[in-house]
């Protein structure tokens, strides 16, 4: 049962958000690419902050764990530059990073509480989020907020046009 709650990782929630947007023209799918595009921070976070490899046991797992985490980090950033997908305003990103946090306080903390999983980090923090003890959360939040608009800073430069929501 606990394969089903993993399930529930951003990076698992990210790929099948990018893989709707790699099959569809739909408005909808751009709506959820700029949603990714405020939960991409996550994805690099998982990349290169999160060393703890002890879950991974079967063979060539973390291969995959690394590949799907490259892909999540470098797919957005290609659409945005070929032109398949564009920004939406500053409002648009910051209801996708809320929605974000609100999927962590909302859904993952009450399923790894329940479950006894660390989902996301939920019960005890990640190795570089140690020092601030019981704050991990808060440290957790403020630094994400933070490398969400670095992010879509990055994103905004690549972006090689910017359409608003009403001409999709």
């Amino acid at each position: 049962i606990n394969a089903e709650y993993m399930g529930l990782q951003p990076c698992h929630i990210l790929h099948a958000m990018l893989i709707f947007c790699s099959l569809s023209h739909s408005r909808a799918a751009w709506i959820v690419f700029d949603v990714n595009v405020a939960w991409l921070f996550s994805a690099f976070c998982g990349l290169l902050a999160n060393w703890d490899f002890t879950p991974y046991k079967l063979p060539l797992e973390l291969v995959s764990w690394f590949i799907q985490h490259t892909m999540i980090c470098i797919l957005p950033f290609y659409y945005l530059y070929i032109g398949r997908f564009s920004l939406f305003g500053a409002w648009e990103f910051w209801v996708g990073h809320c929605v974000e946090q609100l999927v962590h306080i909302l859904i993952f903390l009450p399923i790894s509480i329940a479950a006894n999983l660390n989902i996301n980090f939920m019960m005890c923090p990640p190795p570089p989020l140690l020092p601030f003890g019981i704050y991990f959360h808060l440290a957790g939040a403020g630094l994400g907020c933070l490398a969400a608009v670095v992010c879509r800073i990055v994103c905004g430069a690549i972006s090689r046009r910017r359409i608003p929501i009403q001409k999709i």
